[in-house]
This record gives C-alpha cells, sequence and structure tokens, in this order.
C-alpha cells in the first residue's frame, strides 16, 4: 500500500490516494466523505464537548449570581468554564478540526 501512495508503481496521475489509518464497517447509508468524518473520534468527542461547555455556560449565565453549594461565585465558574473551551477550541485548532471534511474529500 505505501508502494502505491508514494506512486513506486506508475499509476495514472488522474487517480487519487488516499490512506485511512482506521477501519470502518461497510454502511449504505453513509456517503465516504460521512464515513472519514464518523472515524476521527476525538474531533467528534471535542466538538461535543465545545457543546456541552457552551451550554453550561449559558445556563449558568441565566443564573442568578452569589454562592452556590460548592462556594464558588458564578464569576468562578465562568472562569473556569471559559479556560476549559478555551483549551479544548485550542486542541480542535491544533487537530485543524475546521478544515476535516476539506481534507477528506
Amino acid at each position: 500500500m505505501k508502494a502505491l501512495g508514494v506512486r513506486a508503481i506508475p499509476i495514472p496521475s488522474g487517480i487519487d490516494i488516499f490512506h485511512l489509518k482506521e477501519e470502518i464497517e461497510p454502511s449504505t447509508t453513509l456517503t465516504a466523505i460521512e464515513a472519514v468524518m464518523e472515524v476521527d473520534e476525538e474531533r467528534g468527542r471535542l466538538e461535543k464537548e465545545v457543546e456541552e461547555l457552551n451550554a453550561a455556560l449559558s445556563k449558568l449565565t441565566e443564573e442568578d449570581g452569589g454562592d452556590d453549594d460548592d462556594g464558588m461565585t458564578m464569576d468562578e465558574k465562568q472562569e473556569i468554564l471559559m479556560e476549559m473551551l478555551t483549551s479544548t477550541y485550542e486542541r480542535l485548532d491544533a487537530l485543524d478540526a475546521d478544515t476535516a471534511e476539506t481534507r477528506a474529500r
């Protein structure tokens, strides 16, 4: 496969060669692009984490101020959530998650 990938064996230039590092079960409902995107587990997990953190931030801003049962102020909780969100976005940027679908094509 590697020989094909580096075109050590003559292959017409009009033929694209792609290597996947993971295998997925055959499906009649997924397109090839959807299958490639679905296999990218870390990107999917991080995108879900971003959604959950944004939802937690929204819920927190809807609550009234003051201390909670855990002794933290709303500002402290918001700061922790923002740090987690920033860290998650940084990891997504490192993975080039915003170009994942383009790269999958």
